[in-house]
């Protein structure tokens, strides 16, 4: 298990005190030998990932018999803070997080060694259904990051602000306490310059950090000491590090002082809110924090500690980031070099020992031998000679070239099968004629990543239409097959053929699938057997399964019946049910998928309702999209469409990889969350990563934490490129470890903490109801904001009305009620339609830190105030766009709206532009030119109008936020004051109570403190 390691085996014919002999040779072969990646050639554990999914060999841990009992993943045990126990290497068919693990399959011995054919898989008879993911109990609130995401300046509201102020918030009568005697002198009285500004007690000054136990100065000198032995200039562990070093606070921020707000006299304008989300960077030698970014950017000594702590301590994984470029390291003849106990890989952590011919492993500590090959002499400080000439030991970020013992099977060609609805529905909405005119576009992006690209088509209604491509034909072969029982694949050899080799008949195929069903009269749908049918042609290559649906499943297996009826589930504890799967048919097909390293991607639409709920098992167990278009239209709809599509089939794809994450001895992963499949305890089945998806992890104690001052998180992406090459990418951070509750808050990272709790959060939803999912988010947060008030009591004298916080928690209230207010978790079941609730549950547990926060706050931009400069990029260039200088923000409350603007709303999925009814019409014709505002229902277009600065820099504004998300295409909507399309912009105001129950800001921070009050008391 990933982050335990027992110390190192005593002499011969000796054994720990407290340990059977049995027992403690069974510890040492699972933690000493067990390669999380590759079979080791001296261990006795046979492999068992199955040789014919491809990838890579010994990817599984075995389970041990004898090994300690471990609780579920606790990432949904929110309501209980309970010490957690190593995790049961016998629990087999569990879900972690969002992901699922395989059954384990029986073990056929074979031989081979380290890249030799593993056992096969054979499929247990109890196995087509899977389990459901656990749900986790999102106890715990979204915080923004603490500098990058600072209060935006506010210009006043106007008088003729398009809607009236809010009502004063709720106010609870509040006991008067008896007034305590004054043993301090009297602090000279300071004059305010507003009234309800924070309450920041500048005499109450936090200390910092004190010196770990046994040392006699400071653990985090001010300047590094000699960078003695340690490849790649690292300094010893904790060494040189300001406390918040190795996570993305960089060093806590040097303002840590209490701040509070006094809930009885709010004033809206003071409130904080949040700017953009920028991480700070990770300590020196790190990976950045877009690959790592911890919720905390220190980690909590003791279990105790961590317990106190409330809020939850995790990673937000990102192995593969747009436009990056990572050095690759070369090695000798000997490989590799990775620790020989815990299989970490070599980074700038690690200690050269004995004149270089040993290195001592950062994460387990054991000593290792340098190979020969890679063996250099040390300088007179300790430092190799070669470090500038080893990107291993200068980058955190690193790629390596694995070797032949790495695989199973050679490197699989990129694949992309499609299966297309052509059903009266997706031929009248101009859904099919879309998705074959964008595929047709792509095809030659698609053979130049590679000449070994294969690709395949199939076509459903109520019977299968299977295309036979052969090179030497001009057009493809068709076979219908009407048996949906048992559907098989014709043609096998020709269902899924080399691009490049095929291209006239691939293009002949679109064609005739273009018009082959253009008078078709039939409404059913047999996704289910051609599903099936899809998986037989693929699943002996693997690759991508691409399916565009565009009706409810009506015929043969997976057929599904409309659940698109909320009323019978209002207050019932069975809700979640509307959110999973109707039908255990999908969830055996993803387990199936995953084992064959197919990935598949889901676009679909339909009128009125999909059950995005049952697809959308499909790709979040196989590492896949999920693209819904409720209500097709060409008008609103196609371009998205296009641009969404043109995305996933031209971006880069990391192919048949798996995933894992170490941590040093004393911590462990013990839980995950995202879309994946988990093989084992902690390794990760991704058929067809992206650089569009992120991951959770979730760190947990082990029962015995060794006092150490620094801690290392490792992250290895093992994939094959599109060019055929098995490739190794790994991500190394260290993170400081303190023994004190300051600490821990003032090192919080808000941005990360907000992503990581509203994606626990939306999987609680899974599992319970949308009530209980809210009432838990609140519950966390108030259990750390009442920790901290108990903490900080004695230190600071607030008054009894007043919400105290940390300056790196003063947004978490905010992004707590934001969370509480998107489509995943807002009001009740009849609120918002269950395919849209489902499909942002399913976004938010992909989409990157940045989205998911602007999906929580979006960006409000008055386009018509700002500088001069504000939209005028310098030059041409994307990167002059991308540094561009934003029109102001303002804040998303109704009285914050000027009737007499024009706002222009961004919240990562779509842009909103709304237009005041006093807005002038000079301004107007300037945006959208002499036709006015466009319709509403339609995806916007912004003409160019030369010589108009304001045409301009409302089309740079919209170009630069498109280009920050590529992942999306966000569609603009112009709406008008006064029109009912003005209730898409209500749904943004989160500030402002909304329908359902919703409370304004002012108030959640009246409930906030009252129950942190009532909190406090009973824990006293």
């Amino acid at each position: 298990m990933s982050g335990y390691y027992p110390p190192p085996p005593p002499p011969q014919g000796q054994q720990p005190q407290g340990q059977p002999q049995q027992h403690y040779e069974q510890q040492q072969r699972h933690n000493y030998n067990n390669d999380g990646f590759t079979n080791d050639a001296n261990t006795n554990m046979p492999p068992s990932f199955p040789a014919g999914g491809g990838g890579y060999g010994g990817v599984q841990q075995q389970q041990q018999q004898q090994q300690p009992q471990q609780p579920p993943p606790p990432m949904m045990m929110m309501q209980q803070q309970q010490q957690q126990q190593p995790q049961n290497m016998q629990r087999y068919g569990q879900p972690g997080g969002g992901g699922m693990m395989m059954p384990p399959p029986p073990l056929a011995t074979t031989t081979g060694g380290g890249g030799g054919e593993g056992p096969r898989y054979q499929q247990p008879p109890n196995a087509p259904g899977l389990p459901p993911p656990p749900s986790f109990s999102a106890s715990s609130v979204p915080s923004p990051p603490t500098a990058a995401m600072s209060r935006m300046s506010m210009a006043p509201p106007s008088t003729s602000s398009a809607y009236p102020s809010p009502p004063p918030p709720m106010r609870q009568q509040q006991p008067q306490q008896p007034q305590q005697p004054q043993q301090q002198p009297q602090q000279p009285q300071q004059p305010q310059q507003q009234q309800y500004q924070y309450q920041h007690q500048q005499q109450h000054h936090h200390p910092g950090p004190p010196p770990p136990t046994g040392s006699s100065s400071s653990a985090y000198p001010t300047s590094a000491p000699q960078m003695g032995m340690y490849g790649g200039g690292a300094p010893p562990p904790g060494a040189g590090m300001m406390p918040g070093m190795g996570g993305q606070q960089g060093g806590y921020p040097p303002d840590a002082d209490a701040r509070s707000i006094d809930v009885q006299n709010l004033d809206q304008k003071a409130l904080p809110r949040p700017g953009e989300d920028e991480a700070r960077p990770n300590s020196n030698l790190s990976c950045d924090p877009k690959y790592l970014r911890l919720t905390v950017g220190a980690l909590p000594q003791s279990v105790g500690l961590k317990q106190r702590f409330a809020l939850p301590v995790g990673c937000i994984v990102r192995p593969m980031c747009p436009g990056d470029s990572v050095p690759t390291a070369q090695f000798g003849s000997s490989g590799i070099v990775r620790c020989r106990r815990c299989r970490t890989y070599i980074n700038p952590f690690v200690q050269f020992i004995e004149g270089g011919r040993r290195y001592r492993c950062n994460v387990c500590s054991l000593p290792n031998d340098v190979p020969v090959d890679y063996f250099c002499a040390l300088d007179e400080n300790g430092v190799r000679r070669d470090v500038a000439e080893r990107p291993e030991l200068r980058s955190g970020t690193v790629e390596f070239l694995a070797s032949a013992e790495y695989m199973v099977r050679p490197p699989m060609p990129p694949a992309y099968f499609f299966a297309f609805d052509v059903s009266q529905t997706a031929v009248r909405s101009g859904f099919l004629k879309s998705a074959i005119d964008t595929v047709r576009d792509c095809l030659d992006s698609m053979q130049s990543k590679s000449d070994r690209t294969r690709i395949g088509f199939i076509t459903y209604d109520r019977s299968i239409h299977f295309y036979g491509l052969r090179s030497t034909s001009m057009a493809p072969s068709m076979m219908v097959v009407g048996e949906l029982n048992d559907p098989f694949a014709p043609m096998p050899d020709d269902l899924l053929v080399n691009l490049q080799e095929c291209r006239s008949v691939v293009d002949a195929t679109l064609d005739v699938i273009a018009t082959s069903f253009l008078e078709t009269d039939i409404q059913e749908s047999a996704m289910g057997p051609a599903l099936q049918a899809a998986y037989s042609a693929v699943s002996q290559i693997g690759g991508k399964l691409m399916i565009f649906q565009s009706t409810l499943p009506s015929i043969g297996a997976g057929r599904l019946l409309s659940r698109d009826d909320a009323r019978g589930y209002e207050a019932n504890s069975k809700e979640h049910e509307l959110r999973n799967p109707a039908d255990n048919f999908y969830k055996s097909m993803a387990a199936e998928c995953s084992r064959q390293q197919v990935c598949v991607d889901v676009f679909c639409t339909s009128v009125p309702y999909a059950d995005i709920a049952s697809m959308c098992v499909l790709p979040k167990y196989t590492g896949g999209d999920v693209r819904y278009y409720p209500q097709f239209s060409l008008a609103k709809d196609e371009v998205k469409f296009k641009t969404e599509l043109t995305r996933n089939l031209t971006r880069d794809v990391a192919w048949e990889s798996v995933c894992r994450v170490r941590c040093s001895k004393g911590f462990r992963v013990c839980a995950f969350n995202g879309h994946f499949f988990i093989r084992s305890l902690d390794l990760l089945a991704l058929p067809a990563t992206n650089a569009d998806q992120t991951h959770a992890v979730y760190l947990a104690h082990d029962e015995v934490v060794p006092n150490m001052q620094a801690c290392y998180i490792q992250c290895a992406l093992l994939y094959t490129s599109a060019d055929g090459e098995r490739r190794i990418r790994v991500h190394t951070m260290q993170v400081p470890v303190v023994n004190d509750m300051t600490d821990l808050f003032r090192a919080i990272d808000s941005g990360a903490m907000a992503c990581f709790l509203t994606r626990l959060s939306a999987e609680r939803t899974n599992s319970a109801r949308l009530q209980d999912a809210r009432d838990a988010l609140t519950h966390k947060l108030v259990d750390a904001l009442k920790e901290y008030k108990l903490l900080g009591g004695a230190r600071h004298n607030f008054g009894f009305n007043s919400l105290a916080f940390p300056e790196s928690m003063k947004l978490l209230p905010l992004f707590a009620m934001c969370a509480t207010k998107t489509l995943a978790l807002k009001g009740a079941p009849r609120d918002v339609a269950v395919d849209n609730r489902v499909e942002c549950s399913f976004d938010i547990m992909s989409c990157s830190a940045e989205d998911c926060l602007r999906m929580m706050y979006p960006a409000c931009y008055a386009l018509h105030g700002g500088s001069e400069d504000a939209g005028i990029p310098e030059n041409d260039s994307i990167e002059a766009l991308m540094k561009m200088k934003m029109p102001p923000r303002t804040a998303l409350a109704g009285e914050r709206i000027d009737a007499r603007g024009i706002y222009l709303i961004d919240d990562g999925r779509k842009l909103l532009v709304w237009v005041g009814g006093q807005c002038e019409q000079k301004m107007i014709t300037s945006i959208f030119g002499d036709q006015g505002c466009p319709d509403p229902f339609v995806d916007a277009y912004l003409p160019t109008i030369s010589g108009n600065k304001v045409n301009e820099k409302v089309r740079n504004t919209v170009k630069r936020i498109r280009s920050r998300n590529q992942a999306r295409y966000q569609a603009l909507t112009v709406i008008r004051q006064g029109t009912p399309q003005e209730a898409l912009l209500f749904n943004h105001l989160v500030e402002d109570r909304a329908s359902g129950g919703g409370m304004g800001y002012g108030d959640f921070l009246a409930q906030l403190h009252r129950l942190v009050q009532q909190a406090a008391n009973a824990g006293r």
